[in-house]
């Protein structure tokens, strides 16, 4: 899902940083790829919230349209990744 404007990823950074010493982030880049938000966007948020990666995990789309060269994103999801962000 993408929110415009981050509304609900920005909350999500400052509940974490709130109630919680560590938590973990789960997002893809396809966001960036499409060119909706700048790809220093995310680690300025974590910063901003004071939050510190600890470590991350990249993986490769398993969905079909990743490799679908008909779908209309094709060019964006064939590159996209999803990562998990281990945060503190």
């Amino acid at each position: 899902m993408f929110d415009e404007g981050s509304r609900f990823l920005l909350t999500a950074l400052g509940g974490l940083r709130a109630h919680a010493t560590e938590g973990a982030l789960l997002i893809s880049n396809l966001a960036e790829l499409l060119g909706l938000r700048d790809e220093a966007w995310l680690t300025t948020q974590f910063a901003a919230h004071g939050l510190t990666v600890v470590s991350k995990l990249d993986a490769k789309p398993g969905h079909d349209r990743a490799y679908d060269k008909k779908d209309p994103l094709y060019a964006a999801r064939s590159r996209e990744r999803t990562a998990l962000y281990l945060l503190r």
